[in-house]
């Protein structure tokens, strides 16, 4: 799912920066009061049941918290701008860096809410083994992905295509085992703190750790530019 809302976000920014360019604010405006309206028309026959509020404040919640850590990883992207454009070909394998990280997040979180909603794992010490477990299972795969981001990027580079590859595929290989201990114990935390406080932990999970991705993703691969680089 983290891959899908990539795709259908970066879609609808440009549909709507498409707009504005051409003129259609208007249409824009419109539409949005419309949708807004339609919400809270379908709301209102749901707004006296408790699980329905529930999910409300769980997910208002959530995406406040989401739309704060977005923002703070924007800057902090445009800080580490110049430093990631003096690596061309890693300015064609980043995003998917960062997609990638967000889906390790995303599958280990989903994992792990699933077997917490079921009752699998009845003490904390048996499910911190089933999580090792998954996480290193999901990492196999993912440190694969990264090494041929590391090689694809080589390719775009200028310049000699033999050193970028190898300070790429460096550079993949160390956002991806940082960024992997990071996301990983993020969604289980995560996941164990709110199942604990009877919250639906698939509110807050996937949209926390996919929003933190960006981030994560980001810090570790300047702190790679500035170590191995």
């Amino acid at each position: 799912m983290s891959t899908i809302n990539d795709v259908i976000v970066a879609f609808l920014f440009f549909i709507a920066v498409k707009s504005i360019e051409d003129g259609f604010i208007p249409f824009l405006a419109t539409f949005s009061l419309i949708s807004s309206f339609l919400i809270l028309l379908l709301s209102k026959g749901n707004i006296r049941n408790l699980f329905f509020r529930k999910n409300i404040r769980e997910g208002v919640s959530s995406i406040f918290l989401s739309s704060l850590l977005g923002t703070f990883s924007g800057s902090i992207l445009s800080t580490f701008r110049l430093d990631i454009e003096s690596h061309t070909g890693l300015i064609a394998i980043y995003p998917a860096m960062m997609d990638t990280i967000g889906d390790i997040g995303s599958i280990i979180g989903s994992i792990t809410t699933t077997k917490l909603a079921i009752g699998v794992g009845n003490s904390f010490k048996r499910r911190v083994q089933l999580f090792i477990k998954d996480a290193l299972e999901v990492e196999i795969s993912a440190i694969t992905v990264f090494s041929i981001l590391g090689f694809l990027g080589g390719f775009f580079s200028k310049g000699d295509i033999g050193k970028s590859t190898v300070t790429l595929v460096k550079l993949a290989l160390f956002t991806n085992i940082l960024g992997f201990l990071m996301i990983s114990l993020l969604s289980f935390i995560i996941a164990e703190r709110t199942f604990k406080k009877g919250w639906d932990p698939d509110n807050f999970v996937i949209p926390i750790v996919t929003s933190s991705a960006d981030f994560i993703t980001t810090v570790f691969l300047f702190l790679g530019i500035y170590l191995l680089g």
